[in-house]
């Protein structure tokens, strides 16, 4: 007999419901926000916990990761999304899953996990990860039988 419900499942509903209309995993970056895909394996566990609880905190207590995205998507705030510690939890599961399923390599994770939050020098080449962001990108356009288009 198979399971009621799959581990993902509630990280699943809640992309949809609270993060889905302003972030793609795989799809691209959106007007209101960066896509997704790669985001476990470029952020510190840490930090993508403390952002989901209160993204206006950081902007105001001037994380420079999040005073970044502020800046880079025209000074538009993430709503806080009143999220509970274990939907946190459950959410976090959900993108360590897709990052998996996009072949993002989550399991190298320790220094960057152990780095206070915001710090973004975590020995990773940014060239190589825009890369790899491309590359899931495209691979979600042919899983999903879209077509791939040139920006600009």
């Amino acid at each position: 007999m198979a399971p009621d419900v799959l581990p993902e499942h509630d990280g699943a509903y809640l992309f949809r419901t609270r993060c889905n209309s302003c972030h793609t995993f795989g799809g691209g970056d959106h007007d209101l926000g960066p896509d997704l895909a790669g985001v476990t394996f470029t952020r510190p566990e840490a930090w993508l916990q403390k952002w989901l609880s209160d993204p206006s905190a950081m902007i105001d207590g001037g994380d420079p990761t999040a005073v970044d995205l502020y800046t880079q998507y025209n000074e538009i705030r993430m709503p806080n999304l009143k999220l509970s510690g274990e939907d946190i939890s459950r959410l976090m599961d959900y993108l360590r899953i897709q990052d998996k399923r996009l072949g993002f390599d989550t399991g190298e994770k320790d220094e960057r996990e152990n780095a206070p939050a915001g710090h973004h020098d975590h020995d990773h080449d940014h060239a190589h990860e825009h890369e790899a962001q491309e590359q899931a990108h495209e691979q979600a356009h042919e899983e999903h039988g879209g077509h791939s288009h040139d920006e600009g």
